[in-house]
């Protein structure tokens, strides 16, 4: 039976997923599901199917970065909006979306 040793994701060079045990969060399944989410080319489709008109004065996140986040903290079990006040300063979270400055909250 293979288990995971060390795998480079695509979405960030910057992560090594490995199985040695030191770091670990209860969330970390979403870095695998980021990298799906990559690889299958989300926030394309996503840019090319969804058109909101966006009335805000210079906004911090697209509607989009915000769909991506909802989702993928919904994914996670976090259903609830106020969750992501919280989530903006968890490591995962902040690793997945290491493009942003900051996520929305």
């Amino acid at each position: 039976m293979s288990t995971l040793q060390h795998k480079q994701l695509t979405f960030n060079k910057n992560i090594t997923l490995a199985n040695d045990g030191e770091k670990i969060s209860s969330d970390s399944g979403l870095i695998l599901i980021k990298e799906f989410m990559n690889r299958i080319g989300f926030s394309s489709m996503l840019d090319e199917q969804v058109k909101l008109t966006d009335s805000r004065r210079n906004p911090d996140h697209t509607y989009n970065d915000i769909i991506e986040q909802l989702l993928l903290q919904h994914i996670a079990g976090y259903s609830k909006v106020v969750a992501a006040n919280r989530l903006r300063l968890d490591p995962i979270f902040k690793t997945i979306f290491s493009s942003k400055s900051t996520l929305a909250s």
